[in-house]
């Protein structure tokens, strides 16, 4: 669990977090502040490389934290 800012998403990919989806709840504009939880469903925009890394690094991650 990260802030958006912590996670440094944008400078480490490039991209930004459109919404948050927490359950039945969306975050639609979420601040630097929102915090980034496991089962969250974010939505990301921005260049194809960027957001071909973070798919690659965050599916990496979820393989070998099982």
């Amino acid at each position: 669990n990260k802030t958006i800012c912590d996670s440094d998403i944008r400078q480490k990919y490039q991209v930004s977090v459109i919404p948050i989806v927490k359950g039945n709840e969306k975050v639609l504009n979420p601040g630097p502040e929102t915090m980034i939880e496991s089962g969250d469903m974010i939505v990301i925009s921005g260049e194809r490389h960027g957001v071909k890394k973070i798919i690659k690094e965050m599916f990496s991650a979820e393989v070998s934290s099982e």
